[in-house]
Order: structure tokens, then sequence, then C-alpha cells
């Protein structure tokens, strides 16, 4: 049986309130990085996604709520790549809000 690897990843984009962004982006599995006043996330979710299950109801992609937090004028684009580990299969999905 493959093993099933992901990773995902944002660009660097201005924030109106960092305090707010950081609240925010504490529902989900990724880390924060943040250079001058720009954000990026890496995800740590195991499939590379940026989804939260907060509960059995659903799950919530983290560019549905984040759009409210950019700057007028900034994208933040999100990027995950998953693939198993021989390599049959291979997808990336790139999400821009």
């Amino acid at each position: 049986m493959a093993n099933y690897y992901g990773v995902g990843r944002s660009n660097y984009f201005k924030v109106k309130d960092a305090t707010a962004f950081m609240k925010l982006v504490e529902q989900f599995d990724c880390e924060v990085i943040n250079k001058g006043d720009t954000f990026a996330l890496l995800s740590n979710a195991e499939d590379g996604s940026f989804m939260s299950y907060p509960d059995d109801d659903g799950q919530i992609f983290i560019g549905d709520l984040i759009h409210k937090h950019l700057q007028d004028g900034e994208v933040a684009v999100f990027r995950s790549e998953e693939h198993t580990s021989e390599l049959q299969s291979r997808e990336t999905i790139s999400y821009a809000v």
C-alpha cells in the first residue's frame, strides 16, 4: 500500500488586523510565516490542505474566511500538492481569494 503525502502553502499577503488574523488561523492546522508586514501560511495537514473540521457536519476552507482579513488590493493564493509515495497519483490544487 502506498503512503499518501501532501504539502501546501500560500503566497505572502497583507492583512488589516494581525491579531484578528492570527486568531482565525488558530482554527487551522497550519504554520504562519511573518515577514515584515506580510504573512504566508504553510499547511501542517497530512494532505497539505487548508481545511478545518470543526464538527462532523463538514469542513471549512481557510480562504472562505480569510478574504475578510485581507487589505484592499491583496490576493491570497493557496496551493496544495498531494501524491502517493510511488508517485502513482499526483494532484495539484490552487485557490485564489
